[in-house]
């Protein structure tokens, strides 16, 4: 099992979304994968909301590390 970020990309996983504007992110999106569609600030949030539950828990599994709207679960394998 493995979660995705809908609308994410790469670069979203770091703080660039959250500081430069989007008529930067996006076109650079099309040379290297910046910025996805998802609201950098909603995403991070949820990453932090999604790895708490986790440390909380200790299970990949539990209800409230999937909890956020932006996470689909794909197969790993």
């Amino acid at each position: 099992m493995a979660l995705h970020l809908k609308g994410c990309k790469h670069g979203n996983f770091v703080d660039a979304p959250l500081w430069a504007p989007g008529w930067v992110m996006r076109p650079l999106s099309l040379l290297i994968p910046a910025s996805g569609s998802a609201d950098p600030v909603r995403a991070h949030e949820q990453l932090a909301e999604s790895a708490a539950a986790f440390m909380e828990s200790g299970d990949p599994t539990c209800e409230r590390v999937m909890a956020g709207n932006l996470f689909e679960v794909v197969d790993g394998r």
